[in-house]
């Protein structure tokens, strides 16, 4: 985050050398002080692998997520959006030991790639157990609803203003 802060303030300082009057003591902080603060910078943009790094703390289930979210209020009714995202989170998260499990055989060749059926063939098998089974098709189930979002036609649409 200082990364960040510090880069908007570079950039900033940048665009303010840029904009004063071209006055006498605007050519002065337009070319030489603006050329100096280039090449003296606070800090650079900060690097992909934060975000990435970032991203993968906050989609896992870890205590940097859980402080993040702290205080945040969960509603217990299954209807409503913010419950069921939470959900299939959670559900995501205990589905994932499955797919690895199934995906590391793939790449063993007992199950086909990119089969339609993957799951169903790793329990015919016996890679996973019924349990597993269920557990990756309702996490699956989960993600799809989760994602879903209204369908409806232009005429419907259009009705609705």
């Amino acid at each position: 985050m200082g990364d960040y802060a510090l880069h908007k303030i570079q950039v900033a300082f940048e665009e303010i050398s840029q904009n004063i009057d071209r006055s006498p003591i605007g050519l002065l902080f337009a070319y030489p002080i603006g050329w100096w603060m280039r090449i003296n910078a606070l800090s650079k943009a900060p690097r992909d692998s934060y975000s990435k790094a970032l991203a993968s703390k906050l989609t896992m289930d870890t205590t940097a997520r859980e402080s993040l979210t702290q205080g945040i209020y969960l509603p217990t009714d299954e209807k409503e959006a913010l419950y069921k995202l939470e959900y299939a989170f959670k559900v995501s998260r205990k589905a994932d030991g499955i797919a690895s499990k199934v995906k590391a055989e793939v790449k063993a060749g007992k199950l086909q790639k990119g089969s339609v059926n993957l799951y169903d063939e790793a329990l015919e098998q016996d890679i996973i157990s019924n349990e597993e089974y269920t557990l990756i098709k309702q996490a699956q189930e989960l993600k799809i609803e989760t994602i879903r979002v209204d369908d409806f036609t232009m005429e419907d649409y259009l009705k609705r203003k």
